[in-house]
């Protein structure tokens, strides 16, 4: 098992382009944290709220799967981990002023849906530049 994996991760290393790797592994982020979201919306009925529970549980799984999959750092765990973790908590702060700008205007599900669309975009250039750019990381 452990020999099918290591050549599936040699493969995605060497043959799969590091922003076509974003767009695999953050798809599934984005598609993950939606859920989480629309999930949380409907139990809780606050969009706020709902956003809050979201990235308090899809923080880790994109910082865990965005460090190594993509960008494949091996370094500094815990100095990743707070850069990226930083970058998650800009981003919370512009989605509750998200919020507030289109709060009654747009359906929420229909505004997460977009500020996802718009956060996944600068997140990749965030990590890139800035929570994963030291050189253990690969670069492409």
């Amino acid at each position: 098992m452990f020999a099918l994996y290591a050549k599936l991760e040699k493969f995605w290393f060497a043959r799969v382009p590091q922003k076509l790797r974003y767009l695999l592994v953050g798809g599934f982020n984005t598609c993950s944290a939606y859920a989480i979201f629309a999930l949380m919306y409907m139990w809780i009925g606050n969009h706020a709220a709902a956003v809050s529970v979201q990235y308090a549980v899809s923080i880790n799984i994109s910082i865990a799967t965005m460090r190594y999959y993509v960008f494949k750092s091996r370094g500094d765990f815990w100095g990743g981990y707070r850069r990226a973790f930083g970058v998650y908590a800009v981003m919370l702060g512009f989605n509750y002023l998200w919020i507030w700008a289109l709060g009654g205007v747009v359906p929420a599900l229909a505004s997460q849906a977009l500020y996802i669309t718009v956060e996944t975009v600068s997140v990749y250039f965030l990590h890139k530049y800035f929570s994963f750019r030291h050189a253990d990381c690969a670069r492409d």
